[in-house]
């Protein structure tokens, strides 16, 4: 099984979403992707473990097994 990681930031105002698998392949974020597919994503998947960090701008990560 492999972990993914979503996260939703504010930079600038503005909500940025992205999607991280466990390879790090995309980055320190992952891809990004849309709202839409950061809220398909969230309400379909369970929580493995969710969190924030003010310092780097995350409202909300949530990370689960795909």
């Amino acid at each position: 099984m492999e972990t993914i990681t979503i996260t939703k930031r504010l930079i600038n105002g503005k909500e940025v979403y992205n999607k991280r698998f466990d390879d790090y392949d995309n980055g320190f974020y992952g891809q990004a992707i849309s709202k839409k597919e950061y809220e398909e994503s969230k309400s379909q998947n369970t929580a493995k473990y969710t969190d924030s960090d003010k310092h780097l701008n995350i409202i909300e990560r949530i990370t689960y097994e795909n």
